[in-house]
């Protein structure tokens, strides 16, 4: 778990009566924060009660600051509690020169807000659609572990690197970097609609020129009016004329294991006319959106589409972990690499990006491969596979 900072604009800070300490809100509940870019927070009720039921050692601190120490909760110089409104502070002052220069400012009001550090127990993220019609990803903090509370000179906000290292000092937590990758693709399926009606992604059709669609599994109806080459309503085989195939978001399996082979017989039966999977039944273009690479040499026969990762589950394609991760490993030269052109790796891999943003995984980083890889790596050789491809990269 890492270290989190927020400072919310209804928190609370003010002297108490008689001069000797401060108090206030540092938390209020079920109001959303600022944007933290590309989500917003709220505060659930009930967040702090389970970390403030084991008696926590709390400190309260002059921004952030562990040499300026204001009260501890082990010392009793710092009382929280939970209630209706949120996390309420009580905390008795040092006779210290910091302290009494903090209360003098903020008798003055110019320090007048708070924040809390914190580490994420329970969290939940949900997706709204705003009046203007952008997506927004909210999370909602359950349960969380405080670790100080602080009056402030200068709030957090997210505007800025150096802001934004200071909401996440140890790094942004896994999980946001994740779901702001997903909302990211939600965005994409809400907003990507062009002017004359297509929804394809390929960037051809994002400048409204579908009659060069380059998406090889294109099948958006709009895209077809528009005369999409992939898509010729006088033909059943629909014509293949790129190599990388466009990503199209697809439920996610996230099954670990992978059988190629088995997938490729349940890819042809499903785009097949009779549901037999022979040859001369195939819709090509259906075919391909189960791989992420085609050869458009080959693109009549099965044996030209590679890197397959989709499977089909009732019906219905859907993307298989262990088969983007198999696609992935071989595309950077893994497991045998793979024989694709190397002016295609890096439209192969975007689109492999993508499947690992639908599956909530960590992409791996991109590297180009400057030297063939062989169909066929023997096993003694493989060592010496990863040798070439540590000193090409």
């Amino acid at each position: 778990m890492k270290r989190e900072y927020r400072n919310l604009a209804q928190a609370e800070l003010r002297a108490k009566s008689g001069g000797k300490g401060i108090e206030g809100y540092a938390a209020v509940f079920n109001q959303p924060s600022e944007d933290l870019g590309g989500f917003t927070e709220k505060i659930m009720p009930g967040a702090f009660s389970d970390c403030l039921s084991k008696d926590p050692d709390v400190r309260a601190l002059f921004n952030h600051d562990p040499s300026l120490v204001l009260g501890r909760t082990t010392a009793k110089t710092l009382r929280l509690d939970e209630d209706d409104k949120g996390l309420h502070f009580d905390c008795d002052l040092p006779d210290t020169q910091p302290a009494r220069d903090l209360m003098t400012s903020i008798g003055r009001g110019d320090i007048s807000q708070c924040s809390f550090g914190f580490t994420v127990n329970k969290q939940k993220f949900s997706k709204e659609k705003q009046d203007d019609g952008e997506v927004a990803l909210i999370r909602e903090l359950h349960a969380v572990d405080l670790f100080d509370v602080s009056p402030v000179t200068f709030p957090a906000y997210p505007q800025t690197s150096v802001d934004k290292r200071s909401l996440w000092p140890d790094g942004m937590p896994r999980s946001l970097r994740l779901v702001t990758s997903v909302l990211a693709h939600w965005r994409q399926d809400d907003d990507d609609e062009n002017e004359n009606g297509c929804a394809c992604d390929c960037s051809n059709c994002d400048d409204d020129d579908c009659e060069n669609c380059s998406n090889v599994a294109c099948d958006d109806a709009d895209c077809c009016d528009n005369g999409c080459p992939n898509q010729d309503q006088d033909v059943e085989e629909n014509a293949l004329h790129r190599g990388a195939v466009a990503f199209k978001k697809t439920p996610a399996d996230d099954k670990e294991t992978w059988d190629g082979d088995a997938a490729r017989g349940r890819l042809a039966k499903w785009a097949s006319s009779d549901g037999s999977g022979d040859k001369d039944k195939i819709n090509w273009s259906k075919y391909a959106q189960g791989f992420a690479w085609v050869d458009p040499e080959n693109k009549d026969n099965f044996g030209g589409y590679k890197l397959p990762h989709h499977d089909v589950k009732d019906g219905k394609l859907v993307s298989v972990w262990g088969g983007v991760r198999a696609a992935m490993t071989a595309l950077l030269g893994g497991r045998g690499g793979t024989s694709i052109p190397e002016a295609d790796r890096r439209a192969v891999y975007n689109h492999l990006r993508k499947e690992y943003g639908i599956h909530d995984k960590d992409v791996p980083d991109f590297h180009s491969l400057r030297h063939s890889l062989p169909l066929v790596i023997p096993a003694d050789d493989l060592e010496i596979m990863r040798m070439r491809i540590r000193v090409a990269s």
